[in-house]
């Protein structure tokens, strides 16, 4: 019992530790795996309550808990009898590692993207436009201004992004627009770098309730996410994605645009002539199909 009073109060440490990181992702963080038999899985919470949840897994179902009632889940006779004292211990280290290094990603983070943003924030506001923001594939857009010239549209993307970091970058490089619609493209990345399609999805809608808040009167478009022949072998997830978005999208008014099968050939596969060397962005006459389909969602000249 000595033990496990040790453990729950460092648990208790643990759970203050979590608390002093609230607000900043609402994303996986780490995935760990304790044995064979016990993993955790550690995300930060959305919504109103902060701090990070874990998920238990003994091989059979899944025990959700925020670490903030660490302290109390461990109370439970019940609960400890699913976990052995080297378990928990096993637990409780993983707990620590996973803090320690989201605490030292977070820092890098920081500064990834502060150059473009800087960039950006140095550029000229033109507000009631149409702002395109994401991941490389509206970065890379060079011809956006010439693809609408009829429109005032301002390109905010930065080449290599996720999902939730437009949503936490977006008060710097979206809001001060005071845009009249705002388009995004994200989610590829996401997919790449191991996500599930319900972290996408969780991700999207921090971005979503941030426009709401920040810019309610603002027109929102998502260009849906896409298959390249580089990243094929991903195109399930990314399906699933975008079959958890698109509702979400429509519940709250937000244009979904399905780009995605666009750049398909008759067999259903990306055609390769449609994107640049590297086989994951697209070239010019990819952009022209992407401009075309985009076209018909925007405000009229």
């Amino acid at each position: 019992m000595n033990a496990m009073c040790a453990i729950r109060k460092i648990f208790a440490v643990i759970s203050i530790c979590s608390k002093a990181r609230s607000g900043i992702r609402t994303e996986i963080v780490k995935h760990f795996t304790c044995g064979k038999a016990v993993g955790v899985r550690i995300y930060k919470r959305s919504g109103g309550n902060s701090g990070l949840l874990v998920t238990f897994v003994t091989g059979g179902p899944h025990f959700f808990c925020p670490v903030d009632s660490l302290p109390v889940f461990l109370s439970s006779a019940q609960n400890i009898a699913r976990f052995s004292i080297p378990a928990l211990l096993g637990i409780m280290i993983r707990i620590l590692l996973a803090l320690f290094v989201s605490f030292t990603t977070l820092l890098a983070d920081a500064g990834k993207w502060e150059k473009e943003v800087a960039a950006f924030e140095k550029a000229e506001i033109r507000k009631g436009g149409i702002v395109f923001t994401g991941s490389s594939t509206i970065r890379l857009w060079k011809s956006l201004e010439k693809d609408f010239a009829d429109l005032p549209v301002v390109n905010r993307g930065f080449g290599g992004s996720q999902m939730q970091d437009s949503a936490e970058l977006a008060e710097r490089i979206v809001v001060p627009q005071e845009p009249r619609m705002v388009v995004l493209f994200a989610g590829t990345n996401d997919i790449a770098a191991g996500k599930s399609p319900e972290d996408v999805a969780r991700s999207f809608e921090a971005w979503l309730s941030k426009m709401k808040e920040k810019l309610p009167k603002t027109e929102l478009c998502f260009l849906e996410i896409t298959s390249s022949p580089s990243r094929w072998e991903q195109r399930e997830k990314v399906v699933a994605a975008n079959q958890l978005i698109r509702p979400i999208c429509e519940k709250a008014g937000v244009k979904f645009i399905a780009i995605r099968e666009k750049f398909f050939g008759a067999d259903g596969t990306p055609r390769e002539e449609l994107f640049a060397a590297d086989r994951l962005h697209l070239n010019a006459d990819g952009y022209k199909i992407l401009a075309d389909t985009v076209r018909p969602f925007l405000p009229k000249p």
